[in-house]
């Protein structure tokens, strides 16, 4: 996030007594204007005009369900920091027309094939035949582009992949293992140990070896088994250099990958003559809900599946119409 300490007091003084979902989301939207200030060098509660304007289609191009709620975030901060006196805050996101907003392109915000996504990890990651660290990582988004919940990313271990089927199988489901991602997914699963890249060793010295942490879980590095959090900062920090270097104007999250990769299996499924169906997903994402007690039958559990359904769908026909124009 572009002025981290200013950001996180706002998220600590406004969320503070909010869900963590709430705090994470203002996290992602942040992140997501933080290619516009950087290039300004100016904090969003700061930009007027197109600057602005850019900041906050970066916000709303992606989920039709969660725009409003990136809006809401970026208002929100912008008027704590006119009310905490932040050196140059102007109520210009406050004043702006929002409906008069196109909203951005999906080609930034996310891939639209294996091929696709093969390319963005090629831009961010060491190759896999580098057999680095970063394998782990490619792992994590394969995982995610395949339907993985993120939490069971952490969860799943060598045995639950079987090559043979081009799957992992976990807790009865199996995750499709992609011909660009097998690599990676097969370093994950058996190297021991990975290559250690330092620039600073004197030439020729410059590649060492470190063993990897003793264990099962597929995504296991040098120092621990990771998690969540530990990996969007990695892949955070590998995102940013990709970026200045040229490699990538793409940063995709855990969720845009996952996100991704659904679009992709319904499309391929409505090339075989299969309609498109949100109603499975829509399920799996609201059980929940259910398993914290709401009624699965009540009238707050159906309306909740049918507008996740309907905003699916919504944006699905965006990245399927990308899909058709790249033809």
């Amino acid at each position: 996030m572009y002025n981290e300490d200013i950001k996180k007091s706002f998220i600590d003084d406004y969320y503070k007594n909010c869900s963590l979902s709430r705090r994470e989301a203002c996290v992602y939207a942040f992140n997501a204007v933080e290619p516009v200030e950087e290039g300004c060098g100016a904090d969003l509660c700061t930009l007027s005009g197109g600057d602005l304007e850019e900041a906050i289609k970066l916000v709303v191009g992606l989920r039709a369900s969660s725009s409003s709620l990136g809006i809401s975030i970026c208002r929100s901060y912008v008027r704590w920091c006119i009310e905490h006196d932040v050196d140059g805050a102007c109520d210009d996101l406050l004043k702006m027309k929002l409906k008069n907003i196109k909203l951005n392109s999906m080609r930034t915000r996310m891939v639209f094939s294996p091929a696709d996504l093969q390319e963005y990890l090629d831009a961010l990651f060491e190759k896999e035949s580098e057999y680095t660290v970063d394998t782990i990582f490619r792992c994590y988004y394969w995982l995610a582009y395949a339907g993985m919940d993120e939490e069971d990313v952490f969860r799943i271990e060598r045995g639950n992949v079987d090559i043979e089927n081009m799957a992992v199988v976990y807790n009865g489901e199996e995750y499709p293992i992609y011909r660009e991602g097998l690599m990676a997914v097969m370093n994950s699963a058996t190297r021991l140990a990975f290559r250690y890249k330092n620039s600073a060793y004197t030439p020729g010295k410059q590649i060492t070896l470190r063993d990897r942490l003793p264990g099962e879980k597929l995504v296991r590095g040098i120092r621990g088994d990771g998690s969540p959090i530990s990996f969007r900062v990695n892949i955070a920090k590998k995102s940013r250099i990709a970026e200045k270097e040229g490699k990538t104007d793409r940063r995709l999250s855990y969720k845009r990958i996952w996100l991704s990769g659904l679009f992709y299996r319904i499309y391929r499924g409505e090339q075989s003559g299969i309609p498109a169906d949100f109603t499975e997903v829509a399920e799996r994402l609201i059980e929940k809900s259910v398993e914290n007690g709401a009624d699965p039958d009540g009238i707050a559990i159906r309306q909740k599946r049918r507008r996740m359904m309907h905003d699916f769908r919504l944006d699905y026909e965006r990245w399927k119409s990308e899909v058709e124009e790249m033809k």
